[in-house]
């Protein structure tokens, strides 16, 4: 119900604050309709698709890309590009296997959902919940970095409503 940054692209939004170490001060949107579902988003006034732009205090800017529609299966990858070179995380597949012949080339399929991408993740995540609240470990994740994510989602949303920059 809070459209495509609440509901998806929040996690995006707070690694990315995470990544970057502060605060964007500004965003700005953009975003489309155009899956299957395309009456169901337009009823729920929503997006499937959708780009933005955060912009940081530092001079950093990111730029970010979800879609509710991928049907290539569950793609997710971040690239860092500076002055001294180009860090990339690449998509999970079940294999690294590639081939090339003369007249193709092949890759396994991208991993379809989060419950396979994560196989390793969620439980993990899930016991260090359970000793954050048996103080058993630090909660490695803060209420500031909440609020913050919270923030940034609302301007997109807002940014993505009216076509304008927010100043956060």
């Amino acid at each position: 119900q809070g459209g495509i940054f609440l509901d998806m692209a929040i996690h995006d939004i707070d690694y990315v604050c995470w990544l970057v170490g502060e605060r964007p001060s500004s965003v700005c949107a953009f975003g489309s309709i155009s899956s299957d579902n395309s009456a169901l988003y337009r009823s729920a006034d929503d997006f499937d698709c959708v780009t933005a732009i955060l912009n940081f205090p530092s001079g950093v800017m990111a730029n970010m890309e979800d879609t509710r529609a991928a049907r290539i299966g569950y793609e997710q990858k971040v690239e860092v590009l500076g002055t001294k070179g180009l860090i990339q995380t690449r998509n999970m597949k079940a294999s690294e296997l590639y081939s090339i012949t003369q007249n193709s080339c092949q890759s396994e399929a991208l991993l379809r959902s989060s419950e396979e991408r994560y196989v390793d993740s969620f439980p993990t995540e899930l016991n260090h919940f359970i000793n954050s609240i048996e103080g058993k470990e630090e909660n490695l994740v803060s209420a500031e970095s909440c609020i913050i994510a919270m923030e940034v989602s609302e301007a997109l949303s807002e940014s993505l409503k009216t076509g304008s920059i927010v100043r956060l």
